[in-house]
């Protein structure tokens, strides 16, 4: 958010699922923006981003059999929404 904004995170959580919903009033994307997100060295921070990070979050994100939905705005902002399944531990 280049300008500024806010940021909102919030969790909930089921015996099957946990989802993680993190929002930005920043700039958006666009659908292709949206699409390549997580491929090897795209950015959309232009020559100030390597075009990594977003493919560690989703091969992380994956590794974790999670989903990642994108929703984005352009000016309106951006939600990520992670969904994992429940680990529930092991009875003694």
């Amino acid at each position: 958010m280049p300008r500024g904004g806010q940021l909102y995170i919030s969790s909930n959580y089921s015996s099957t699922h946990i989802r993680i919903e993190v929002q930005d009033t920043g700039l958006g994307m666009t659908e292709d923006q949206i699409r390549r997100l997580g491929e090897p060295y795209y950015s959309t921070k232009g020559a100030k981003g390597t075009g990594l990070g977003m493919m560690v979050v989703f091969s992380i994100a994956r590794a974790m059999k999670g989903t990642i939905k994108v929703q984005s705005k352009i000016n309106e902002g951006t939600v990520f929404i992670f969904t994992f399944p429940s680990v529930h531990p092991h009875s003694s």
